[in-house]
């Protein structure tokens, strides 16, 4: 897509000005445009995103281990298996979480 054409010419433009093989001025001249063109494609890319990130499906706890924080007991790392709407199985682990039992469904 354009992204593959855009951000290594940024890249390459902009490397050829720190080397002063350009000037300054030219690559920007592409860079800005560039990079404008960008910013609604990536928004409608990360919308896009989102709306699939948001679909839920319940996991059970394999493992909760206490993490070394103070207060002890307060956070915990949660390894959870679920299976992804699409059919496959995933195993995750998170730090940071409310203590949960293993088999608790979350």
């Amino acid at each position: 897509m354009i992204y593959r054409i855009l951000i290594p010419l940024a890249g390459f433009l902009a490397l050829l000005a720190i080397l002063d093989q350009i000037p300054a001025k030219a690559a920007m001249a592409v860079i800005g445009p560039g990079l404008l063109l960008l910013a609604p494609l990536t928004l409608v890319r990360d919308t896009a995103f989102r709306r699939r990130a948001l679909e839920k499906a319940p996991g059970t706890v394999v493992s909760c281990e206490e993490e070394g924080i103070d207060p002890p007991g307060w956070e915990y790392t949660l390894t959870v298996r679920f299976t992804a709407l699409d059919g496959r199985e995933h195993v995750i682990t998170e730090s940071g979480r409310p203590r949960r039992r293993p088999a608790d469904t979350v």
